[in-house]
């Protein structure tokens, strides 16, 4: 999964991190003092954190990630202590790890931005998976014929359309953007269904009930077309959540509800992401990802509507269900323009430890690309909570700072996960 940009700005999937290209202050006023454009674009960022952990399509990238990082982990445990070939190649289709990476590659869809997107056609392609699987044997995509090109419409497409719709409801003021792929999810609705779309927000509820399944441009384009066959069109957007919840779905060849499917996942990621750090002495670490999840799951079970409360609740500044559920989570980890960081804690936790999710991000690098510079030398200068005094290992071999007496984040993970001794080669 790559960066979620919307002009310059950007958000990290399953590593909870913003980069922001404009200042932001550490202050309890911060968003109040923020231009209409600047915090047009922080929502959106945020928005995509809230897809992070409210989804099925956020929940399971981070699983994806997390079985990766572990399946290196232990494959190097296989190598006597002393060096190991970087970017790390692991056994084909280990655990399924490969199968998983190659189904959430594919699903993600095109990366290009397209000022001006012009459908002529959609169509719709099944071809075999890459690797054999007893429960997926053929993944189908979409694909928009424009006049001189085609380009796959997928998750990511979504997710930006769903920012970008929610965006304009509550902080409205900001850049424009590309129409691929922040209006995709818009242009297609017009496409396929017109009258569906006279409500917008019926589209922003399409795109979060699409991101509740494994392939959620399938689900966008197939919902509008069984609408449209039907002549049916909701009294209001809060009923397309009836009809998504009331229908059984399949996970691995097993009936179950949309929501229960949900839940396991849910489950199945805290514990992933809890072996990241896995002691007693890492409570605060854990408390975050319980946080986070439970929040997560307990507004989809609970309130399955917050997404449409939020665009229904005015400005972004004074929007209730916005505050509220802000309040609950607190923010990803914010990088701004002057690398400065920043983090708002939930009213239930700090979210200090956040930290260590762009630390594993750095060592995902290593293992999987190669990267062998942390890029959390800012973060650490800035720190207040360690001692932590940045040197030329943080550029050359960051994984040495796992013997300190002050750990970094980076050396933190190193030595917790049994790797000094182990120094990673380029090919």
């Amino acid at each position: 999964m790559k960066l979620l940009k919307e002009n310059s700005n950007s958000y990290m999937p399953a590593f909870f991190y913003m980069d922001l290209k404009f200042p932001f202050y550490d202050s309890s006023a911060v968003l109040y003092n923020l231009s209409k454009q600047n915090l047009a674009s922080f929502i959106h960022e945020y928005i995509h954190f809230l897809q992070d952990i409210t989804t099925y399509w956020g929940l399971n990238n981070a699983y994806v990630y997390s079985e990766y990082i572990h399946g290196a982990i232990n494959q190097i445990y296989k190598y006597p202590k002393g060096s190991f070939r970087i970017p790390l190649r692991l056994p084909n289709n280990l655990n399924n790890i490969d199968f998983n990476q190659a189904i959430i590659e594919e699903c993600t869809g095109s990366y290009e931005e397209i000022d001006l997107l012009f459908i002529i056609d959609i169509e719709m392609v099944t071809k075999k998976t890459k690797y054999l699987n007893p429960y997926f044997k053929d993944l189908t995509y979409v694909y928009l014929k424009l006049r001189n090109k085609k380009i796959q419409f997928g998750a990511r497409a979504i997710m930006e359309s769903m920012a970008y719709l929610l965006e304009k409801q509550i902080a409205p003021g900001g850049s424009s953007v590309y129409e691929y792929p922040y209006c995709s999810a818009e242009f297609i609705t017009l496409k396929v269904y017109p009258e569906f779309a006279e409500d917008p927000l019926n589209i922003l509820a399409l795109c979060d009930l699409s991101l509740l399944f494994s392939n959620p441009a399938v689900i966008f384009v197939n919902t509008l077309k069984e609408f449209k066959e039907s002549h049916y069109i909701p009294d209001k957007a809060e009923d397309l959540y009836d009809f998504f919840y009331k229908r059984p779905c399949s996970q691995m060849n097993k009936e179950c509800s949309l929501i229960n499917g949900l839940f396991n996942l849910g489950q199945t990621v805290r514990k992933c992401l809890k072996t990241y750090l896995n002691h007693p002495s890492f409570k605060a670490f854990h408390n975050i990802i319980d946080n986070l999840i439970i929040c997560g799951l307990d507004y989809r079970i609970n309130h399955p509507t917050f997404i449409l409360d939020i665009a229904r609740s005015g400005n972004a500044l004074y929007n209730n269900q916005m505050r509220l559920l802000f309040n609950r989570t607190g923010s990803p980890i914010i990088k701004d323009c002057n690398e400065e960081y920043f983090i708002i804690n939930s009213c239930s936790f700090s979210n200090d430890d956040l930290q260590f999710f762009p630390a594993i991000e750095q060592i995902f690098n290593l293992l999987s690309k190669g990267d062998d510079c942390c890029n959390m030398i800012c973060w650490c200068q800035q720190s207040t909570h360690n001692k932590v005094i940045v040197d030329d290992r943080c550029i050359n071999a960051p994984w040495e700072r796992c013997t300190d007496t002050y750990l970094c984040p980076y050396g933190t993970l190193w030595k917790h996960w049994n790797l000094p001794g182990y120094r990673p080669l380029k090919r």
